[in-house]
Protein backbone atom coordinates (compact mmCIF):
# COMPACT_ATOMS: atom_id res chain seq x y z
CA UNK A 1 0.00 0.00 0.00
CA UNK A 2 1.52 3.31 -1.30
CA UNK A 3 1.87 6.13 1.67
CA UNK A 4 -1.02 8.33 -0.20
CA UNK A 5 -3.77 5.56 0.06
CA UNK A 6 -2.83 5.21 3.53
CA UNK A 7 -3.54 9.09 4.29
CA UNK A 8 -6.34 8.91 2.37
CA UNK A 9 -7.80 5.57 4.54
CA UNK A 10 -7.03 7.20 7.91
CA UNK A 11 -8.53 10.77 6.73
CA UNK A 12 -11.73 8.91 6.27
CA UNK A 13 -11.51 6.59 9.25
CA UNK A 14 -11.16 9.75 11.05
CA UNK A 15 -13.83 11.62 9.34
CA UNK A 16 -16.10 8.66 10.04
CA UNK A 17 -15.69 8.38 13.65
CA UNK A 18 -16.24 12.41 13.99
CA UNK A 19 -19.21 12.20 12.37
CA UNK A 20 -20.32 9.62 14.94
CA UNK A 21 -18.61 11.30 18.07
CA UNK A 22 -20.65 14.62 16.89
CA UNK A 23 -24.10 13.23 17.14
CA UNK A 24 -25.15 13.08 20.87
CA UNK A 25 -28.74 12.67 21.61
CA UNK A 26 -30.46 15.42 23.07
CA UNK A 27 -30.78 15.46 27.14
CA UNK A 28 -34.46 14.27 27.94
CA UNK A 29 -37.10 15.98 29.07
CA UNK A 30 -38.87 15.72 32.34
CA UNK A 31 -42.09 16.61 33.28
CA UNK A 32 -44.52 15.90 36.28
CA UNK A 33 -47.95 16.10 37.08
CA UNK A 34 -47.65 19.25 38.90
CA UNK A 35 -47.19 20.55 34.97
CA UNK A 36 -50.87 19.13 33.95
CA UNK A 37 -51.83 20.69 30.29
CA UNK A 38 -48.10 21.35 29.22
CA UNK A 39 -47.17 21.23 25.76
CA UNK A 40 -43.06 19.68 25.14
CA UNK A 41 -41.27 19.54 22.23
CA UNK A 42 -39.26 16.89 21.44
CA UNK A 43 -36.49 16.59 18.97
CA UNK A 44 -36.40 12.64 17.31
CA UNK A 45 -34.83 9.78 18.73
CA UNK A 46 -35.08 12.11 22.42
CA UNK A 47 -36.57 10.78 25.79
CA UNK A 48 -39.26 12.01 27.46
CA UNK A 49 -39.17 11.35 31.30
CA UNK A 50 -42.59 11.51 33.18
CA UNK A 51 -42.79 11.86 36.82
CA UNK A 52 -46.63 10.79 38.43
CA UNK A 53 -46.59 11.62 42.26
CA UNK A 54 -48.89 8.38 43.78
CA UNK A 55 -49.19 6.52 47.00
CA UNK A 56 -49.37 2.46 45.71
CA UNK A 57 -49.97 1.24 49.43
CA UNK A 58 -54.15 3.44 48.80
CA UNK A 59 -54.37 0.63 46.52
CA UNK A 60 -54.22 3.48 43.66
CA UNK A 61 -51.64 3.50 40.70
CA UNK A 62 -51.01 5.37 37.52
CA UNK A 63 -51.92 3.94 34.14
CA UNK A 64 -51.35 5.46 30.51
CA UNK A 65 -54.60 5.93 28.97
CA UNK A 66 -53.62 7.29 25.57
CA UNK A 67 -50.10 6.89 23.55
CA UNK A 68 -48.66 9.38 21.40
CA UNK A 69 -47.87 6.67 18.62
CA UNK A 70 -45.91 6.89 16.35
CA UNK A 71 -44.38 9.96 17.52
CA UNK A 72 -44.07 8.76 21.56
CA UNK A 73 -42.61 5.00 22.06
CA UNK A 74 -42.97 3.80 25.91
CA UNK A 75 -39.36 2.28 26.52
CA UNK A 76 -40.25 -0.70 29.25
CA UNK A 77 -42.68 -0.62 31.91
CA UNK A 78 -43.50 2.41 34.59
CA UNK A 79 -41.38 1.94 37.52
CA UNK A 80 -42.49 3.16 40.99
CA UNK A 81 -40.24 4.55 44.04
CA UNK A 82 -40.95 5.53 47.72
CA UNK A 83 -39.56 8.85 47.87
CA UNK A 84 -36.19 8.97 49.49
CA UNK A 85 -37.25 11.92 51.78
CA UNK A 86 -39.13 9.65 53.71
CA UNK A 87 -37.20 7.08 54.46
CA UNK A 88 -38.97 3.55 54.93
CA UNK A 89 -41.79 4.86 56.61
CA UNK A 90 -44.71 2.37 55.95
CA UNK A 91 -47.39 3.80 53.67
CA UNK A 92 -45.53 6.95 52.58
CA UNK A 93 -45.88 7.81 49.16
CA UNK A 94 -43.65 8.12 45.82
CA UNK A 95 -43.49 8.49 42.58
CA UNK A 96 -44.45 6.36 39.38
CA UNK A 97 -42.06 7.28 36.34
CA UNK A 98 -42.70 6.29 32.07
CA UNK A 99 -40.45 6.07 30.31
CA UNK A 100 -41.13 7.39 26.46
CA UNK A 101 -39.11 7.80 23.37
CA UNK A 102 -39.41 10.37 20.54
CA UNK A 103 -39.64 8.01 17.14
CA UNK A 104 -40.92 10.04 14.42
CA UNK A 105 -41.84 13.64 14.12
CA UNK A 106 -45.37 14.83 14.46
CA UNK A 107 -48.22 15.66 17.06
CA UNK A 108 -49.62 14.31 19.74
CA UNK A 109 -51.07 13.63 23.19
CA UNK A 110 -50.19 11.26 26.22
CA UNK A 111 -52.95 10.83 28.82
CA UNK A 112 -52.92 9.26 32.71
CA UNK A 113 -55.23 8.09 34.83
CA UNK A 114 -55.04 7.64 38.63
CA UNK A 115 -57.21 4.81 39.72
CA UNK A 116 -57.63 1.40 41.55
CA UNK A 117 -57.58 -1.12 38.71
CA UNK A 118 -60.48 -3.02 40.60
CA UNK A 119 -62.90 0.06 40.20
CA UNK A 120 -63.53 0.20 36.71
CA UNK A 121 -67.14 1.63 36.93
CA UNK A 122 -65.42 4.54 38.89
CA UNK A 123 -64.15 7.42 37.37
CA UNK A 124 -60.48 7.81 37.73
CA UNK A 125 -59.52 10.42 41.20
CA UNK A 126 -57.02 11.91 38.85
CA UNK A 127 -55.67 12.71 35.38
CA UNK A 128 -52.75 14.41 33.57
CA UNK A 129 -52.02 14.90 30.07
CA UNK A 130 -49.37 16.50 27.84
CA UNK A 131 -48.97 17.89 24.62
CA UNK A 132 -46.05 16.82 22.51
CA UNK A 133 -44.54 17.83 19.33
CA UNK A 134 -41.61 16.11 17.76
CA UNK A 135 -39.61 18.17 15.59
Amino acid sequence: MTALRIVVIGALIALVAACQTAYAPPMPRELSDAVDGARVRLAPGQDLIVNLDGNLTTGFRWFLNRSAEPQLRQVGDSTYAQRASEGRLQGAGGVTTFLFRADAKGAGQISFSYRRPWEVNLPPVRTVRFDVLVE
